[in-house]
């Protein structure tokens, strides 16, 4: 993993105090300390996990070489704080339906791994959720399993983050960890997820074009007070603003945004230069990946065709008299369906190109909307129900 991959992100956030994991009470061993034989290791302390522990967190050595050191603890969702000491994440996260979060950590020969693993309430739910504890991009369907999966580290550990069906894994070991070790993790963090039913790719993975998805940064929200969490300019404009209220984010709703960098135009050589003026060559400037601020694209998908229009017309009346540089970088597409697409970094020649292809991928217009009835919900797949206030 080169220094590039590597994130800013706080560890600091995601365990309690009591939570981190600690090499003295573990075992663990240094990545220069041969490996202990299995009958000196722990017996692993399965006997003490909580009744409702998910039975894909495995036992010890059902994963051979992994010993549970630390039970299964589990947390409902009005109880995230036992296990995160982040106040503001503690509130993002309850902006998703969230049914229930365990703890665990296991031991291997080198390493030691400490498990958070929420269980949401819909696939997009936890994808949201994912997309707010993952700060890289790049994030794809693996076609082997249908998993979508990020690796990360700050300046004490690593993160090893997946999503998969209902479900949002975090590993977090230490950042001093071999290869062998790091593969091992990868092992156990597919043992997790096998057991875990898959779901469609979320909405956003359809309507992005693939080769822009390679770098792409992706959130689903139902709230912007969600993105209150998240370490970028824009989405703190978006989060401190009225948009909830203007988009009619209510709970039933759901914003997909995608931060997706320009392309620019690498500069021909001279002799390419002359080649081209000349007319002797069909060469073209090559795009590559520019180092300019994303480009915010976002959709959202409502329950119904009616609400999606009404949410048109509310933007429409405040950008006709922008009062905040939000909302003078700001283009709403017309409604295809029910949804609603827009971008907040207005650039006619970078933007315009991405966000009209994605519109085009959306459902067409409903031909009719009858006043005072809901329009039968239509897209790449039905708006989930919100998360019980």
């Amino acid at each position: 993993m080169s220094a590039c991959d590597r994130s800013e992100q706080d560890e600091s956030g995601y365990f309690t105090a009591n939570e981190q994991p600690d090499p003295s009470q573990t075992g663990a061993e240094s990545p220069d300390q041969p490996s202990t034989s299995r009958e000196t290791r722990s017996p692993g302390v399965d006997s003490q996990d909580h009744p409702k522990a998910p039975r894909v967190l495995p036992r010890t050595n059902e994963l051979p070489g992994w010993v549970k050191v630390k039970p299964i603890q589990v947390a409902g969702p009005a109880e995230l704080e036992k296990f995160l000491s982040d106040e503001r994440l503690v509130k993002a996260l309850r902006t998703f339906q969230i049914e229930q979060l365990s703890v665990c950590g296991y031991e291997w020969p080198g390493a030691t791994a400490d498990v958070l693993f929420f269980e949401a309430g819909t696939p997009t739910d936890a994808f949201g959720i994912f997309s707010l504890l993952t700060q890289r991009g790049g994030h794809q369907v693996r076609p082997v399993d249908g998993t979508i999966r990020v690796i990360e580290a700050g300046t004490d550990a690593w993160k090893m983050l997946a999503w998969q069906g209902k479900t949002c894994l975090l590993l977090r070991f230490p950042g001093s960890v071999t290869t062998p070790a790091m593969n091992a993790v990868g092992q156990l963090c597919n043992r997790i997820v096998f057991g875990v039913p898959s779901a469609d790719a979320p909405l956003i993975m359809h309507v992005i074009p693939q080769d822009r998805l390679a770098d792409a940064k992706v959130w689903a929200v139902r709230s912007t007070a969600a993105l209150r969490v998240v370490p970028d300019v824009k989405m703190a404009q978006v989060s401190t603003s009225d948009l909830d209220s203007r988009l009619g984010l209510t709970g039933d709703a759901w914003l997909w945004i995608a931060a997706v960098r320009p392309p620019r135009v690498a500069p021909l050589s001279a002799a390419e230069s002359q080649e081209s003026e000349s007319g002797t060559t069909g060469l073209a400037a090559s795009p590559v990946l520019s180092d300019d601020v994303p480009n915010m694209l976002w959709v959202v998908q409502y329950a119904d065709a009616t609400s999606a229009i009404a949410a048109h017309q509310r933007y429409e009346q405040a950008l006709a008299a922008p009062q905040t540089d939000l909302d003078r970088n700001t283009r709403v597409e017309p409604v295809r369906g029910t949804f609603l697409a827009g971008t907040w970094t207005m650039d006619v020649d970078v933007t315009y190109p991405l966000l009209r292809p994605l519109a085009q991928t959306l459902p067409l217009p409903m031909p009719e909307i009858v006043a005072g009835s809901a329009a039968p919900a239509s897209g790449p797949a039905a708006v989930e129900s919100a998360p019980a206030r």
